[in-house]
């Protein structure tokens, strides 16, 4: 793994993904990116308000770094949560794009056919699932406030949470804040 990602080498994976291992675009698509957007632009040498540089490549990097030997193991999978209907005795952590804010670049997510899955897995998996909302069925267990950057010089206050339905609020009972 690499100290860091240049933005030569960041253009150059962005423009020929196919030349490149998977883990690999993977890490330089996320860890080199602002608010690790896949490749949602070059994020090292950030200008902060207070003055200060940010390399939040490096900081991603040496993170994964951190948490590697904690992380050997662990099967994670990335696709389409469509795909996975059929799955049960499993704990599911979903972090979709978040309702009203911007989507991933392959477009539209449909957040009401979304929670309309999550309802169904929920009945034989702990379904953990990260927004700012959900309807009604779901349970909030845990929030958190963060900064959210709209654009140059714009930024709001909001509660990220973590909400569950099905099995995951019944093992969660009593963890709401």
């Amino acid at each position: 793994m690499p100290e860091t990602i240049t933005r030569k080498e960041y253009e150059a994976v962005r423009e020929n993904k196919e030349r490149y291992p998977e883990w690999y675009v993977g890490l330089v698509g996320f860890c080199a990116s602002y608010k690790s957007k896949f490749f949602g632009g070059y994020a090292n040498g950030v200008h902060t308000k207070t003055g200060a540089i940010r390399n939040y490549t490096d900081e991603s990097i040496r993170s994964l770094k951190r948490q590697r030997e904690a992380l050997s193991g662990i099967p994670f999978i990335c696709c389409d949560y469509r795909d996975w209907l059929n799955v049960k005795n499993a704990v599911i952590y979903c972090d979709p794009p978040y309702r009203e804010t911007t989507q991933y670049s392959t477009g539209f997510f449909d957040s009401d056919a979304f929670f309309n899955w999550c309802r169904t897995v929920a009945q034989n998996n702990v379904l953990i699932v990260s927004e700012y909302d959900a309807p009604e069925d779901f349970t909030s267990v845990d929030a958190f406030g963060i900064r959210a950057t709209l654009g140059a010089g714009q930024a709001e206050k909001r509660a990220e949470r973590i909400f569950t339905t099905g099995i995951g609020r019944e093992i969660l009972k009593g963890a709401t804040p």
